[in-house]
């Protein structure tokens, strides 16, 4: 028999730290079944999250803003608006939406890069 594939994992209160979120971060560009994690009541800091958020929405460039892992979100309660930006949505309610999380995030871009040059 086949193992189930993985598709949610709650990691609430396990005192992961900024390595473990780099070990999940790359585990994310390469994990495309996982659709949602929840890391809340963790010891992740800002350095942490931005390995997570570049993992699932890297702003840095167009392309890799269309190859960041859009099939999966980053949820932490008590800080929806971070989730938000991390996983390219405007609204909490965007973030269970993966198939239209892709097309959000090369727009941002897009939308960022037009701010800028105004």
């Amino acid at each position: 028999a086949t193992n189930p594939i993985l598709e949610r994992i709650v990691l609430s209160g396990n005192l992961l730290d900024d390595d473990d979120a780099n070990s999940i971060a790359s585990a994310l560009r390469l994990n495309t079944n996982l659709h949602f994690i929840n890391l809340e009541s963790n010891l992740i800091t800002e350095d942490g999250w931005k390995a997570l958020g570049e993992a699932v929405f890297d702003t840095s460039s167009l392309n890799l803003a269309a190859d960041s892992n859009y099939t999966c979100c980053i949820e932490y309660h008590g800080y929806e608006r971070l989730s938000c930006e991390i996983n390219g949505g405007s609204e909490p309610e965007d973030l269970f939406r993966p198939s239209a999380l892709r097309s959000k995030k090369i727009y941002s871009v897009l939308s960022s890069r037009n701010k800028e040059s105004s």
